[in-house]
């Protein structure tokens, strides 16, 4: 799914391994499955891990920064061919302040 730019809000769900993505107006939201990858129980600042093929941005993990570990998402039918087409990856990675 495509989610415009913006400001967002992301939650997880009852069941830790949902995370639900909605814009701050509730205009646009979509909800994933994750799995978690990391279980540091060093608590980092939240923040948000990109792939960059291109131009195109897409959410690979949620660092939730309370000690929760790493949260990653599927890759998308839409990334996967991007990662076909482009080499190579790049990775960025977004501070998100606690509210």
């Amino acid at each position: 799914m495509n989610l415009p730019a913006g400001e967002y809000v992301i939650s997880r769900g009852m069941n830790k391994s949902f995370v639900r993505i909605s814009t701050v107006k509730g205009d646009h939201q979509t909800m994933w499955i994750t799995r978690p990858t990391s279980t540091d129980s060093n608590p980092r600042k939240a923040h948000l891990t990109f792939h960059v093929y291109g131009q195109q941005y897409y959410l690979a993990s949620v660092w939730s920064g309370a000690g929760s570990g790493e949260l990653a998402l599927p890759k998308s039918k839409a990334e996967k061919e991007a990662e076909a087409s482009f080499a190579p990856r790049q990775v960025a990675l977004l501070r998100v302040p606690a509210r």
